[in-house]
């Protein structure tokens, strides 16, 4: 499971800045929650953006499909075919590599 977006923003070096203008009344808002969560101004900015961010990240790269573009893809993902002779090679190469797949009970 991967970190939660928080961690790993604050985990980077705060090389940069920003400045901006807010409205005086969410900046004393700002002040008060920050500190009666523990936590500096910058760290609140930091984590209530980072999980903003990272949600609108997500959803702006999410691709939304039809009911006839899922229905396509769930055919083309449950359609039985045999590998390519280019995956079996593929395969062969890996395996000489890297040594045979280990069986999923065997980890």
């Amino acid at each position: 499971m991967p970190s939660p977006p928080r961690n790993i923003y604050q985990s980077l070096p705060a090389d940069d800045r920003q400045d901006f203008r807010l409205p005086g009344l969410l900046k004393e808002h700002l002040t008060r929650v920050s500190a009666q969560l523990g936590h500096s101004v910058d760290e609140y900015i930091t984590l209530v953006l980072s999980e903003r961010v990272a949600r609108d990240l997500a959803a702006s790269i999410e691709w939304t499909l039809s009911v006839d573009e899922q229905l396509a893809l769930m055919k083309i993902l449950t359609a039985s075919t045999e590998p390519s002779d280019h995956a079996r090679a593929t395969a062969a190469s890996a395996d000489a590599l890297l040594g045979p797949p280990v069986p999923p009970t065997a980890r």
